[in-house]
């Protein structure tokens, strides 16, 4: 079998990953380990013509703990991974992630190596680690790094000896091509040592210094980086608030230009102020390969404006723009407009979070003044496909010219595919004003509407103006005013014509069950529909049931919110009876409902029918232990759950000892919240002694998919297993710590809240019990 895999994988890229990811276990793999102290795992095989052959993608080591990898064993098991390896050209794409040190790390590659590994290490990632040991493993390093093509080390905490260290073994990587130190803070001391070696890396091409806290002279130092690395095509410097300064010399601005091969450039939050900004314009000229600049978080003045604008017809790659928060006002942004519709390329236009209004000061015939509104001055950029202007002042166009109005015209932007107009206070009045934005949008794919209180004649208004957006796939209406007749009925239209709908967003928009009443039918056609939230609309149980009548023609929804709606028992019968029918459920989310023990009845019944279901939220209800054990038992028939939320129901030790009962059915899931359920210490024990059998109970990557949008967004909750606010005692506590030694995934524990739950022992000691494990207690 050894032999078997080295043939089949030789060559191709294979990945080694200690983020802790979760992933099949072939048999054959899994015999070549012993069971107790490594796990092997890749991807399946796929088909060709010539039969069956192994791919594989990705090769995952699993530590017994996943933060600490401290002892020697650990180094040894580690390198008896890469020693599998024994065939010549295999490149090990090596991602950590919070564990260890990187010398350990050098060491296990070494020891590897001296066991007859051949292969060789490409990419090196590190994350939230420490650096210690680099120092005493430089020659390890030299060896290791010599054929190295990307080095990662996001948020390491480097001494100014591993700085040093760094610095000698960079000086060796001939074949360096990413560079990236983000959040190191290594300070301008580190900075002067990189500098010089990484001059001398011909093949860089991509450096990333953000949030480095360079101090003062970074403008020079970085200028000096930037002329010696001319083949670098993508460089980040963002968050460096202390580049630019007062005194600037403009040699950072200078040097760009001899980055003729750059394409990527971000200086977002650098302090980029007037100065800086003529004479990056003078070289941006240069820079005939730019597709993206990054200006974001600056605050230029309207004469910085001035600058860029002039300096955009010569950008004439530039594809993407973005001028975030940047205090810029509709003048200033008229007049950038006037300089981007010179640059042909550019599709991409982010100006959210300034201060641009909709209604701009102009002069008339005879020097007359007027008020005309900003989109009608927008130049015919036909290239644009995405459009952001939320967090502005758009708000309500009403002033008119003096003299006869010319006939209005639509703004020729018939390529844009993404228009963000969210919180800008449109209102009924100011959706006429977007008339000539509008109404030249055939080609509108995803619109964001939200935070807008928008009403009845506003959604009459963009009925007419998507009359002919037939292909419209994402409408966000978050917090509008739409819960009148009137607004429902326009909706409802606006819905009407256009059925191709994926995703909508009608949160908090006291909709009521009148407007679901209207709103039914036209949900019912569209039957595209993935993501659907309500949630917010005290919808009751006769809007739920009105819901339920659109919902069984919807076979394809992935996603659906009803958050804080006061459906009650009635509405959740309602909804189960259509539970059954949708197989391709992923994400349910029914919080704060008044949903209790009768309800939950109706819920568990049909829970077996979604077996795609991988979020599952029912906190805030009223569940009580018949509850909480009902929907526990229903579980067992969810393989997929990945998240289970069931805070602030007071299910009770009954309902704990149930859910603990079926954990061993639920192998897929990351996070569990049972805070504020009056659990006590018999059911909390028991929930401890089955945790061995939850193996992914971990957010093993920091992203996950938001149901409800479809992207990808930081998970800002690490907790894992949320036992918070209960009645357990000092006992039940020791016994979680001691179960969490033999969970090899958990990642973090919340026992805060539970005054007998810690007695007189302090945090340290509790952390102290498994350094690995992150414990809140208080």
């Amino acid at each position: 079998a050894r032999s078997a895999l080295a043939e089949a994988i030789a060559g191709i890229h294979v990945r080694l990953n200690m983020a802790g990811l979760t992933t099949c276990e072939p048999a054959l793999i899994a015999r070549m380990f012993p069971p107790e102290r490594a796990i092997m795992g890749m991807r399946v095989c796929k088909w060709t013509r010539e039969g069956l052959s192994l791919c594989c993608t990705r090769v995952i080591y699993k530590m017994q703990r996943q933060k600490a990898m401290s002892s020697s064993d650990d180094v040894l098991t580690l390198s008896r991974c890469f020693s599998l390896f024994q065939c010549h050209g295999v490149a090990v794409d090596l991602s950590l992630r919070e564990s260890a040190n990187v010398g350990r790390v050098l060491s296990a590659l070494q020891i590897a190596r001296e066991d007859g590994w051949a292969g060789k290490v490409v990419n090196f990632r590190l994350s939230h680690v420490e650096a210690s040991g680099l120092c005493s493993n430089e020659r390890n390093a030299f060896e290791v790094f010599s054929d190295i093509e990307e080095v990662c080390l996001q948020k390491v905490f480097f001494t100014p000896e591993d700085i040093a260290a760094l610095s000698k073994v960079a000086a060796q990587c001939t074949s360096l091509q990413h560079f990236n130190i983000s959040g190191t803070r290594i300070g301008r001391q580190g900075l002067e040592a990189l500098v010089p070696v990484l001059v001398q890396c011909t093949a860089l091409s991509r450096l990333h210094l953000c949030s480095a806290n360079f101090g003062d002279d970074a403008e020079r130092l970085l200028g000096q980086l930037l002329e010696g690395c001319k083949g670098l095509k993508h460089v980040n410097l963002s968050d460096n608030w202390n580049i630019y300064q007062p005194d600037s010399t403009g040699i950072l601005a200078r040097s760009i230009r001899t980055c003729q091969a750059l394409t990527h450039l971000e200086l977002g939050r650098t302090n980029t102020g007037d100065s800086s900004l003529t004479q990056l314009g003078e070289s941006l000229a240069q820079c005939e390969n730019l597709t993206f600049l990054g200006l974001a978080d600056n605050c230029f003045s309207s004469d910085g404006t001035r600058m860029l604008a002039s300096a955009l017809p010569r950008c004439k790659s530039l594809q993407e723009l973005s001028l975030g928060n940047n205090r810029m006002r509709s003048r200033e942004t008229v007049r950038l407009l006037q300089g981007a519709s010179q640059c042909s390329s550019l599709t991409i236009l982010h100006l959210g979070g300034n201060q641009i209004s909709c209604e701009i000061l102009a002069r008339g015939a005879g020097g007359v003044r007027y008020t005309e509104c900003l989109f009608d001055t927008f130049p015919h950029c036909r290239a644009y496909t995405r459009l952001d202007l939320s967090r502005n002042a758009l708000g309500t166009f009403t002033s008119k010219r003096p003299e006869p109005r010319r006939r209005q015209r639509g703004v020729a932007v018939d390529r844009l595919t993404e228009l963000d107009l969210s919180s800008n206070v449109i209102c009924d009045a100011g959706m006429r004003g977007l008339a000539g934005l509008l109404r030249g949008c055939s080609g509108l794919r995803r619109l964001n509407l939200s935070t807008n209180s928008i009403g009845a004649s506003g959604m009459a208004q963009l009925d007419g103006f998507l009359a002919a957006s037939s292909g419209l796939s994402s409408l966000d209406l978050t917090l509008n005013n739409l819960g009148d007749e009137g607004a429902a009925h326009a909706t409802s239209r606006v819905l009407g014509r256009n059925t191709r709908l994926q995703e909508l967003q009608l949160r908090e928009n006291m909709l009521g069950a009148p407007g679901m009443q209207l709103l039914a039918a036209s949900l019912a056609a569209c039957r595209d529909l993935v993501r659907l939230d309500v949630s917010a609309n005290a919808l009751g149980p006769a809007g739920v049931r009105s819901l339920c009548e659109a919902l069984g023609k919807l076979r394809k929804l992935e996603g659906l919110g009803l958050a804080s709606n006061q459906m009650g028992d009635a509405g959740a019968a309602h909804l189960a009876g259509v539970l059954e029918d949708s197989h391709a459920l992923r994400h349910l989310n029914l919080q704060w409902n008044d949903i209790t023990a009768r309800g939950a009845f109706h819920l568990a019944c049909v829970m077996g029918q979604c077996r795609k279901i991988e979020a599952l939220e029912l906190g805030g209800n009223n569940l009580g232990k018949e509850g909480g054990w009902l929907v526990a038992g229903a579980l067992a028939g969810c393989p997929q759950l990945r998240t289970m939320d069931l805070e602030g129901n007071n299910i009770g030790d009954q309902g704990a000892s149930r859910l603990a009962g079926v954990l061993g059915c639920c192998s897929s899931l990351t996070r569990l919240n049972l805070s504020m359920n009056d659990i006590g210490s018999e059911a909390t024990m028991q929930i401890a002694r089955e945790m061995h059998h939850c193996r992914a109970l971990v957010d093993s990557h920091p992203y996950q998919l938001c149901a409800m949008s479809g992207t990808e967004r930081v998970c800002c909750c690490q907790t894992n297993l949320d036992l918070s606010f209960n009645a357990m005692g000092q006992q039940a506590s020791l016994c979680l710590l001691e179960a969490a030694k033999g969970c090899e995934s958990l990642l973090s524990l919340r026992i805060a809240g539970n005054k007998r739950g810690t007695g007189s022992m302090r945090l340290a000691e509790l952390q102290g019990l498994v350094p690995a494990l992150k414990v809140e207690v208080r």
